[in-house]
């Protein structure tokens, strides 16, 4: 199959594991609709997601999840806010 094509299956993969809880899979997910990467940006999506896989203690989405409070992707822009997560 071709690239794109199996692409979108593992988005379709990851929204299905994402959806049942899985943090990695949350993580995953939101870093691709964080950096557009086969699905269209969505930074409010991504933040959605990185929050549900930060609250389980995936700590790269804790980070991320920092980032886009600091820069305001998906978010309301607070530094403050953003030093106090986890």
């Amino acid at each position: 199959s071709s690239l794109p094509g199996a692409m979108a299956d593992v988005v379709i993969e990851l929204r299905q594991m994402a959806d049942l809880g899985e943090a990695e899979a949350q993580h995953s997910l939101a870093q691709c609709y964080y950096y557009g990467d086969n699905v269209p940006q969505d930074y409010a999506e991504a933040a959605v997601l990185l929050r549900r896989a930060a609250d389980q203690g995936h700590v790269d989405a804790q980070h991320t999840l920092r980032l886009a409070y600091r820069e305001g992707k998906g978010v309301p822009q607070d530094d403050r806010g953003a030093a106090r997560l986890f």
